[in-house]
């Protein structure tokens, strides 16, 4: 699996590692992944794109994450 998100503010972040596999029975993955750098404060909504690899094949999810502790503009 890899990882690449984007907030709504332009920054980007890459995978960077983490550990990752088989559960001790087989039957899921178990484990995390983590990206860098840190979000950034001024970001409130975060688009991470799994990409997981099966078979020789990539299957692309993104999926929007309103960043904790963020609340919406005051306008």
């Amino acid at each position: 699996m890899a990882l690449e998100a984007r907030d709504d503010v332009g920054n980007e972040y890459t995978d960077w590692g983490g550990a990752y596999g088989l559960s001790e029975d087989g039957g899921h993955t178990d484990g995390a992944i983590t990206g860098r750098p840190a979000v950034a404060l001024s970001a409130r909504v975060l688009t991470v794109r799994l990409t997981f690899l099966r078979e020789g094949r990539e299957y692309p999810c993104d999926l929007p994450l309103e960043v904790p502790g963020t609340r919406p503009d005051s306008d």
